[in-house]
């Protein structure tokens, strides 16, 4: 038996109504579906763009937090000239904040990472694999929005200066991991 797709065509036009239409309407039907298609295209274009810069925004208000971090090197409670930290609630950010966590290398960052969870291991064991990249920033959407923020620090040639065997801070050797910090919003 040989398939004639020209009549099943027929049928199926048949059978969703639109072989008794004209030729205007089904130009209409088509024109209406290509105003639709168009407007699709226009809208999907700065949502997507928008999610971008939402991102973008969420990454730049961590990588900040993580700056202020390291000028304070590493000391959250230390008293800064001007004005105090705060956090995104608009409350003084505290040293125990759950908001920042510092974890510090003492030489074997496993036995360190050892206490995270699974998210925020898995994205500081990324990040020491890799020599190129600091930080990474992951937006779940799970009771609301959340945010998580790593970023690895590594002894820079401004570390060593000042971490070396005649510093009084441990000895650092260059692009060392020290540290991470990590930012939930």
């Amino acid at each position: 038996m040989r398939i004639d797709p020209i009549n099943i065509w027929k049928k199926l036009l048949e059978r969703l109504g639109f072989s008794v239409l004209s030729l205007a309407e089904k130009c209409r039907i088509a024109f209406g579906a290509a105003v639709v298609f168009i407007l699709a295209i226009a809208l999907l274009l700065p949502y997507i763009w928008m999610g971008q810069l939402t991102r973008k925004a969420s990454l730049d208000a961590s990588r900040a937090k993580a700056e202020t971090l390291f000028r304070q090197h590493f000391q959250v409670d230390r008293h800064m000239t001007g004005l105090e930290p705060l956090t995104d609630t608009g409350t003084v950010l505290k040293p125990d904040s759950p908001e920042i966590v510092w974890i510090r290398f003492n030489g074997a960052p496993d036995e360190s990472i050892e206490q995270l969870d699974m998210l925020h291991k898995s994205m500081v064991e990324q990040l020491l694999e890799q020599e190129r990249e600091d930080n990474i920033n992951v937006i779940r959407a799970a009771e609301g929005i959340e945010t998580h923020y790593v970023r690895v620090f590594r002894a820079k040639d401004g570390c060593i200066n000042c971490h070396n065997p005649q510093g009084a801070g441990r000895v650092f050797s260059r692009n060392e991991p020290i540290g991470a910090a990590i930012i939930q919003r």
